[in-house]
């Protein structure tokens, strides 16, 4: 499986989690669909590492949207916070 295949998978893992990033900003809010779980926040370095992380890899993958790659690099606080 190649990385694009991952991200992708990624993204469909997390269809039912909304990510809003605010890159002027510098914030990060992640949210499940159906309300359940508290909401993910992250802000300052946290937040700067997670844009420049997702600019990186959209860039260098071409055949990927922003939205699945905000979601890939969302599952890992998900799967840590949220399980």
């Amino acid at each position: 499986m190649n990385l694009i295949d991952i991200v992708k998978a990624d993204a469909a893992y997390m269809r039912h989690v909304v990510i809003n990033v605010d890159t002027l900003h510098g914030w990060i809010s992640i949210e499940d669909d159906f309300n359940v779980q508290d909401e993910i926040f992250l802000q300052g370095d946290d937040a700067e590492q997670f844009i420049q992380d997702a600019e990186i890899l959209w860039n260098d993958l071409e055949h990927v949207t922003m939205d699945e790659v905000y979601a890939h690099l969302a599952k890992p606080y998900v799967d840590c916070i949220w399980n």
